[in-house]
């Protein structure tokens, strides 16, 4: 559940710096100096969105109660399609 919530926020915190940077570009014709601090002000934005959902995670016992294959079981299925 927390891998959805978590490419849903990135998702729109991509997508709302864009909408931002489009309003403000088209408003306000600003130099090429400005633009550039705030595609960076934008950037810094998205990589603090990014780090927020970091923190998003499920509870201990919502693997432990389902039937999901351990690590080395996904480890040995990969090592084995690699060969293929």
């Amino acid at each position: 559940m927390a891998i959805i919530f978590s490419g849903t926020f990135g998702l729109l915190f991509t997508a709302a710096g864009i909408l931002v940077s489009a309003t403000v570009i088209s408003k306000f014709q600003p130099s090429a100096r400005k633009l550039a601090g705030w595609n960076v002000f934008t950037e810094v934005l998205d990589c603090a969105g990014f780090v927020a959902i970091l923190f998003i995670k499920c509870g201990s016992n919502t693997l432990q109660d389902r039937n999901t294959p351990s690590f080395q079981e996904y480890m040995l299925a990969d090592a084995i399609w690699q060969k293929f």
